[in-house]
């Protein structure tokens, strides 16, 4: 019995008396309330008192309870998706100047659509170096900073910057698909202020972002092209794009990364081709690299990877590079050549997935995009 058929099963004792109380009601969900209505009949939501979109944060079921305890009668209420939950959470800071320094274009594309339709004024910078040379021309009220980069990585940008007579208190936040204790430490000890996984989470982004931005005070312009905010509604889902995509890519969770994209099918596909494009003979680099024991290169191939996959809802890679990354983090060498082997395959079976998706697209012609 799934959670509406135990609602709707609950109302019906309450109304024939068979339980002296019904309780308080909240669902957590990855579906909104459009799409409950569609899978069930359309009386079932209204056993419901509250809806709680995945993943779940503090504040919103904070907000959640405050609202049903100062209720004098019970209505359904729809928490929205995360993707709407952190743009609501975003508007006491709208307009505020972010820095977003990230190597991976489709990493960056992501942030950036997250961002700016959050109502963010954004300036991307590709590595450490091109940070420092925007912080030296205009203010900014936080810096998105992501670890691993050419030239100058994060940790060294973010020392760099603490020695800026601009850069003392501005708020640094790290971006990285590194999830060990030790990772994390090394960016607070080169000085950054807290810490986002990648894949970014919306939620968790937005409330960093509100966390450490002031509301009262907006950084003034001054140089390097900030972009202006585009303050646009979530877009409607379409279901059968969606469906169809999802047939075509079995295993990978496209609704999750479509919420990071304000539910652009059409951003979601182009990240695919740019995906399926720049990865095109990574299996065959990484078992050379295995071969060859350059492990120096094997590292930030997987870690780069977790991060592109994780982002685009490609479980089976994001699983098998991380694996990789805990045992070259860890030097566990005995571990490298299945790993490797796994993550390879795993890069293989999606890039023959995307491909395949992406030429039935082509064959169909431009209406069916």
């Amino acid at each position: 019995m799934d959670g509406l058929q135990t609602a709707v099963s609950a109302k019906e004792l309450a109304q024939k008396s068979a339980i002296g109380h019904l309780p308080t009601i909240i669902m957590v969900t990855s579906y909104g309330r459009e799409r409950l209505l569609k899978l069930t009949d359309a009386s079932a939501p209204t056993a419901i008192d509250a809806i709680l979109a995945k993943p779940v944060t503090s504040s919103c079921l904070f907000d959640t309870l405050l609202t049903l305890q100062a209720s004098d009668s019970r209505q359904v209420r729809h928490e929205g998706t995360a993707l709407e939950n952190s743009r609501r959470l975003l508007r006491g800071i709208q307009g505020a100047r972010v820095l977003l320094v990230e190597d991976n274009e489709l990493n960056q594309q992501v942030a950036r659509e997250f961002l700016t339709r959050g109502g963010m004024q954004v300036v991307a910078a590709n590595n450490g170096l091109e940070a420092l040379e925007c912080i030296g021309a205009a203010p900014f009220d936080a810096v998105l900073m992501d670890v691993h980069m050419p030239i100058m990585d994060g940790l060294e940008a973010t020392r760099k910057i603490r020695q800026m007579p601009q850069g003392g208190d501005l708020p640094i936040i790290a971006l990285t698909a590194a999830a060990m204790t030790q990772d994390r430490q090394a960016c607070i000890d080169a000085g950054m202020n807290e810490h986002v996984a990648k894949p970014i989470d919306p939620q968790e982004l937005a409330e960093t972002l509100v966390k450490w931005i002031s509301p009262r005070k907006v950084a003034g312009d001054r140089g390097c092209n900030l972009e202006q905010p585009i303050l646009e509604a979530p877009r409607e889902v379409a279901e059968e794009e969606v469906a169809a995509i999802e047939q075509a890519l079995p295993g990978v969770r496209v609704r999750k990364a479509l919420e990071r994209m304000n539910n652009d099918v059409g951003l979601y596909r182009h990240l695919l081709l740019l995906f399926f494009n720049t990865q095109s003979g990574t299996a065959q680099r990484l078992r050379e690299f295995l071969r060859t024991f350059d492990y120096a290169r094997l590292y930030p191939a997987a870690h780069g990877l977790k991060g592109e996959a994780g982002t685009l809802g490609i479980d089976a890679i994001s699983r098998a590079a991380e694996d990789l990354c805990q045992s070259i983090k860890a030097d566990q060498v005995e571990k490298y050549g299945i790993q490797t082997e796994a993550l390879a395959s795993a890069c293989e079976s999606a890039q023959a997935q995307i491909g395949s998706f992406e030429h039935g697209q082509e064959a169909k012609g431009p209406e069916a995009g």
